[in-house]
């Protein structure tokens, strides 16, 4: 019955995240009902392979994330909404830390729009600090500093020290969604030639 529950739970975020991508489509992109619901469908079934329900963390940052970008690239957006992005991605980056490396792509979306864009930025990441701050407020209180250090610091330091093949990993992989399900990892390849194509 817990495994139940616990199931439930992140899958309740595995459908957040769909609903975020086909929000991002229509409203954001200004693409197809069809288009939206494809794209959303699609990561259903992606998320739906054995290998694709373990990584928990993943998928529950995915959804803030997600939730950030779709927020930052309102076309109104002000320096609340930057600042509730900010809040959204440091609240990816406590639940996984290797979201930060999306950093670099949000940068490059406020970078884009020119106007104030420094105001922006500052706006942006003063979200990620006062999440960040208030966290490692309640871990100091309770003694467990050096936990929160470590859990963000250090052990992402850790991982970056040792033997990378990235090329490798992409093409296992690649060779597990075609074995999977071939439907799927047609689909994969098909929605992978389209963005490049753009």
């Amino acid at each position: 019955l817990d495994f139940v529950k616990y199931k439930i739970f992140f899958d309740t975020f595995t459908f957040l995240n769909s609903l975020i991508i086909y929000l991002i489509i229509v409203n954001r992109y200004k693409k197809s009902f069809t288009t939206a619901l494809l794209g959303s469908f699609s990561f259903l079934l992606f998320m739906s392979q054995p290998w694709a329900t373990v990584e928990y963390s993943e998928t529950v940052s995915l959804t803030f994330l997600s939730a950030a970008y779709y927020i930052i690239l309102s076309s109104d957006a002000n320096k609340t909404f930057y600042f509730i992005s900010g809040l959204l991605f440091g609240t990816a980056t406590l639940i996984n830390t290797g979201t930060l490396l999306f950093v670099f792509g949000f940068l490059y979306i406020i970078l884009n729009f020119k106007f104030q864009t420094p105001k922006k930025i500052f706006y942006f990441f003063l979200g990620v600090s006062c999440i960040h701050i208030l966290t490692y407020g309640v871990y100091f209180i309770n003694n467990l500093g050096d936990i929160y250090l470590l859990t963000l610091i250090d052990v992402p330091l850790a991982y970056t020290g040792t033997d990378s093949f990235f090329f490798y990993d992409i093409r296992v992989f690649l060779e597990s969604v075609y074995k999977t399900n071939i439907v799927l990892g047609i689909l994969f390849f098909l929605l992978t030639f389209q963005n490049l194509r753009q």
